[in-house]
C-alpha cells in the first residue's frame, strides 16, 4: 500500500507536458534571456510590482516607470538606484498619492471596487511600509529577506491590493534578482495549454520551477520566456 505522506504532489504529473510544450514554443534555452529587473532600485521594484497586477503592461506599466524616471531626473535624481525615501520624496513632491497618479497619468486602481484605493496610493503605502523597517534600498531589501523573509511578505501584504494573492510579493522578489517565478495570467495561460487544471499558486510555482530544473535554466529565465512567449500571441 502506498504511504499518501510519500505521494507526489499533484503539479508533479504535468512537468513532462511543460517542459514538451516550453521546448516546442520558447526555442532553444540558451536563448532565453535573463531578465533585468531593478537590482540597484527598490523604488522601480516597487512601481513595477504594484502597477503590473491586473495591468496590461505595454500599455499601463511601462508608460508609469517611464513617467517616474521623467519625475526624478527632472529632479536632478537618478531613478535607477532610488530607494525608498527618494520613492517617498517624489510622491510628496507630486501632492500624495492622488498627484502622483496624476503625474504619471494613471489612475488604475488597486482592485476592480470603484473605492478601492489606487495603485499611487498604495505605492506610496509600500515604500513607507518598507521604509519604516530601515529596508530603503534595494540591497537592505535583500538583506532583510534572507535575514526574515516573512516578517518581509507580512509588511508588503499589508499594502492594497497585495493581501490577498503572493503573486505582487513573488514579483517584487523577482525584479530585485531572485531567482523567482510570478504565477500570473501569463504563466497560468501557458500551463493551461500544456494541459494543465487550475492550481494553487505555489503548486504553480513549484511546477514552473521544477520544469526549469529540467530545462537546466533559472526558474526566472524560464518565467520570463513563457512571459514573452504569451505577450507576443
Amino acid at each position: 500500500m502506498s504511504n499518501p505522506d510519500h505521494n507526489p504532489p499533484v503539479w508533479d504529473a504535468f512537468v513532462e507536458p511543460v517542459v514538451a510544450r516550453c521546448q516546442a514554443k520558447l526555442g532553444q534555452p540558451e536563448g532565453w534571456r535573463n531578465p533585468n529587473g531593478y537590482p540597484d532600485g527598490l523604488a522601480l521594484c516597487i512601481v513595477d510590482a504594484i502597477w503590473s497586477l491586473g495591468a496590461n503592461y505595454d500599455a499601463h506599466v511601462v508608460p508609469v516607470l517611464d513617467a517616474y524616471r521623467e519625475i526624478r531626473r527632472a529632479a536632478g535624481g537618478n531613478p535607477n538606484t532610488d530607494g525608498t525615501p527618494e520613492l517617498i520624496d517624489a510622491i510628496a513632491s507630486c501632492g500624495g498619492g492622488t498627484g502622483f497618479a496624476d503625474a504619471v497619468r494613471n489612475h488604475q486602481r488597486t482592485s476592480a471596487r470603484k473605492t478601492a484605493p489606487l495603485k499611487a496610493e498604495a505605492v506610496d503605502q509600500a515604500a513607507g511600509a518598507l521604509n519604516a523597517e530601515a529596508i530603503t534600498t534595494a540591497d537592505a531589501f535583500r538583506a532583510a529577506v534572507a535575514d526574515d523573509a516573512t516578517k518581509v511578505a507580512h509588511v508588503w501584504r499589508s499594502v492594497p491590493g497585495q493581501r490577498s494573492s503572493d503573486i505582487g510579493w513573488r514579483y517584487l522578489l523577482l525584479l530585485s534578482g531572485a531567482d523567482e517565478v510570478k504565477p500570473d495570467r501569463m504563466v497560468s495561460a501557458f500551463l493551461r495549454d500544456c494541459g494543465v487544471p487550475a492550481l494553487p499558486t505555489r503548486d504553480a510555482v513549484a511546477l514552473v520551477r521544477s520544469a526549469a530544473r529540467r530545462l537546466e535554466v533559472p526558474a526566472r529565465v524560464l518565467d520570463h520566456a513563457i512571459w514573452l512567449y504569451q505577450r507576443a500571441l
